[in-house]
């Protein structure tokens, strides 16, 4: 068998194996020391050493704690397979809520209880951030799920690479938690803020809002938006980018998060005749800045031509609908809305699917529908007429 096995006594053994020679021409070694209750047990573990390594892992998971390999997990998984702000949102919570607590653990030393009394102690755990009794808040329900899900994650790889035996995240009891409720507005409220909106609203902001609330559109994909991607003559907009901000570096773009979400849908007349407007409004500014002009092709920017940021867009909407009166809601939901909307007229499921860009018609039916009181009530009635109409009661 390849490989050197010490017997170091006491069912202890010495697992050498060889990966050549480096540049200065040293033999190099991965070594790792285990216990078994015979050689043969022990040449069984050097040939799993020797799988694991030919495979391309070189660690040992007798000796790699977890602060070492989430730095490899974030590197080799994390950062090649998802996206930059996933990749940030992890790191971050990591070394916040995960890393401070067992990170000096060794990876197959982390047991079901570790994780447990790891939740336990996260839900008490206080945050900069109070109530409206001016008393500091705890870690919400939905941080620790996330936190879950990011040690499912690792834990789940580090068993595909045969570090440790099994994933421990698979026999807590996960933590419980609420899914944000999605608000959207009727069809009278959201005629109501078209009317406003179009009556008050800058040029840019009319634009902004109306592609979300007649696109369906995420704010990353209108930030990401450029001029070419206007189809002016067959009123289509293609989907093929996505802005995100990632701390230091500011806004970037990237590709849609998924392949579904590269689209190109027929959208209402209104929105291009606003973005003519907007076009010719930016090219007077873009024209008066002269070299000043920063060079973004977006279709929303600054006022000296970089990309927009994409908090901006949503402040002016809290700001909005603070300032005329109407009930809050996120402008995510604006596209909630949408997809409400168009699915109480009786627009194909499909159809909605692929305007929002999801994978499948399952996910907006689990995730974005929530019937309208008015069309709760129509298909009541609806059945009413059709069974019991000319019923008599008794």
């Amino acid at each position: 068998m390849a490989g050197n096995i010490i017997d170091m006594g006491n069912n202890k053994y010495r697992l050498r194996y060889s990966q050549g020679f480096d540049n200065n021409g040293k033999r190099k070694y991965i070594s790792e020391t285990i216990y078994a209750n015979s050689r043969r047990e022990a040449e069984k573990k050097m040939a799993e050493l020797i799988t694991r390594v030919e495979g391309g892992c070189t660690y040992s998971a007798s000796k790699i704690t977890l602060n070492e390999f989430s730095k490899q997990w974030l590197e080799t998984y994390v950062k090649p397979n998802l996206s930059p702000t996933t990749y940030q949102s992890y790191n971050e919570k990591l070394n916040k809520h995960i890393l401070p607590y067992i990170g000096s653990k060794r990876l197959d030393k982390i047991k079901p209880l570790d994780i447990d009394n790891l939740y336990n102690l996260l839900s008490t755990k206080l945050i900069n951030r109070k109530d409206e009794n001016g008393n500091f808040k705890t870690l919400s329900p939905t941080s620790i799920h996330r936190v879950h899900e990011i040690l499912s994650s690792l834990f789940s790889n580090a068993a595909r690479w045969d570090l440790i035996p099994y994933n421990p995240c698979t026999k807590v009891v996960q933590p419980k938690y609420k899914r944000t409720r999605m608000n959207c507005y009727d069809e009278e409220t959201s005629k109501r803020l078209i009317n406003r909106l179009l009556e008050t609203a800058p040029l840019k902001y009319k634009c902004f809002v109306i592609l979300a609330m007649l696109g369906g559109f995420r704010r990353g994909e209108i930030v990401g938006l450029h001029w070419d991607d206007i189809d002016f003559k067959n009123k289509k907009i293609t989907i093929n980018r996505s802005a995100y901000y990632l701390g230091h570096s500011g806004v970037n773009e990237k590709s849609p998060k998924t392949e579904s979400s590269n689209r190109t849908i027929v959208i209402s007349g209104i929105c291009f005749d606003l973005l003519k407007q907007w076009r010719s409004e930016q090219s007077k500014i873009r024209l008066a800045l002269g070299d000043k002009w920063q060079g973004a092709e977006n279709i929303f920017t600054t006022d000296d031509g970089r990309i927009m940021n994409l908090s901006t867009g949503p402040k002016w909407f809290t700001n909005f609908l603070k300032k005329n009166g109407f009930p809050h809601i996120r402008f995510h939901d604006l596209r909630h809305t949408f997809a409400t909307l168009l699915i109480s007229y009786n627009v194909d499921i499909k159809t909605v699917s692929h305007k929002l860009g999801h994978a499948s018609a399952t996910t907006t039916m689990n995730f974005y529908v929530h019937n309208l009181e008015s069309t709760d009530k129509a298909s009541a009635e609806l059945l009413e007429d059709m069974l019991v109409k000319d019923v008599n009661l008794v």
